[in-house]
């Protein structure tokens, strides 16, 4: 019941598609609108044993969950963005920031024991190194911190929480599939401390800091050749302070 119920929330497209072949392995999947099979037929078998056809639908099911997963966590294979990577300084007042875009499936915390990603892939959004140094607590104010990627039109809102960047993840877990999938969910949000810890926080107390910062995006479909970052802060002494960075 638990597979058939995640599968409404993730495809809702489901219904009356046949699914795809299943690719061995994790190497490089990338699977996004997934088509499902249509509805599980009746079952008029007790309620411990399914018909054949009832267990085909499941099947088909699990699979194209565990593509579904393959396309989060599998090596990503996309190109770093076309833009120069070096880290950019900008300072207003006593604020001081340190910029630069990273790669996800790079970062210590992201690393899992079978070769994909822990909690998301670069194929994912674009992740970025935030070095902070404050005289006093400021405020970051995620909802006016965005990112464009080649066009002013093209915008993406930042996750302003860390678990905004796994959501997927938190959403299986929670349906405790792990044992009827053979998953290691649970397992892997267990580890998520470091990059929890390591997020950039909505109050960040004075001294420095190095955090790091995810704008959840079509890495995948997009081309980088020039991204525009626009970060907020708010201190109790000068008001909002807006930084604008230009990567190309």
């Amino acid at each position: 019941m638990a597979v058939a119920v995640v599968a409404l929330l993730f495809f809702p497209s489901c219904a009356h598609r046949r699914p795809k072949a299943v690719p061995a392995g994790w190497s490089g999947a990338q699977v996004y609108d997934l088509p499902l099979p249509g509805p599980p037929p009746e079952e008029t078998t007790p309620a411990d044993a399914l018909t054949p056809e009832a267990q085909e639908f499941k099947d088909a099911l699990k699979d194209q969950i565990l593509l579904r997963l393959a396309s989060l966590l599998a090596p990503a294979e996309v190109a770093p963005p076309g833009v120069d990577p070096q880290p950019q300084r900008v300072t207003s007042g006593d604020l001081a920031l340190i910029i630069a875009p990273i790669r996800a499936e790079k970062e210590d915390w992201n690393l899992w024991n079978d070769g994909s990603s822990r909690l998301f892939n670069d194929s994912r959004g674009y992740l970025w190194s935030v070095d902070i140094q404050v005289d006093q607590p400021v405020r970051w104010l995620a909802r006016t911190s965005v990112l464009r990627v080649n066009a002013r039109d093209s915008v993406f809102p930042a996750a302003a929480s860390a678990d905004e960047c796994f959501r997927d993840l938190v959403l299986l877990a929670w349906w405790r599939l792990d044992q009827e999938l053979g998953l290691d969910l649970q397992a892997r949000l267990d580890a998520a401390g470091p990059f929890r810890e390591n997020y950039l926080p909505e109050e960040i107390p004075a001294g420095s800091h190095r955090y790091v910062l995810f704008f959840p995006a079509p890495a995948v479909v997009l081309d980088p050749v020039a991204m525009e970052l626009t970060l907020q802060f708010y201190a109790a002494s000068g008001g909002n302070r807006t930084f604008t960075l230009l990567f190309e």
